[in-house]
């Protein structure tokens, strides 16, 4: 860790709290209510089908979505600001 400090490396991370947040609340919470709908209703495989058709779809788009957005978080921090109309570009040297 302090060799990437000296060599001015950032430590900029996805936050994976949210995303294992998301995980749960989108996906295995709702699958998990199902199976107990399931098991108290009597009509084991119906709701939890239902539930994992209509649930992993969604989940599959809301984290990859939310995943998304915290890396252009970290590479907007750690990437280096675009070069300005007056600066020269590599392309002019």
């Amino acid at each position: 860790m302090r060799i990437h400090k000296q060599q001015g490396m950032h430590t900029k991370r996805i936050n994976l709290r949210l995303l294992s947040q998301l995980f749960l609340v989108v996906l295995v919470l709702p699958c998990a209510a199902a199976i107990a709908v399931d098991l108290l209703i009597g009509t084991l495989p119906f709701v939890t089908i239902a539930a994992i058709l209509i649930f992993f779809p969604t989940a599959a788009i809301v984290i990859s979505r939310a995943a998304l957005r915290e890396l252009d978080r970290v590479f907007d921090e750690v990437a280096p600001a675009p070069l300005s109309a007056t600066e020269p570009s590599v392309d002019t040297l």
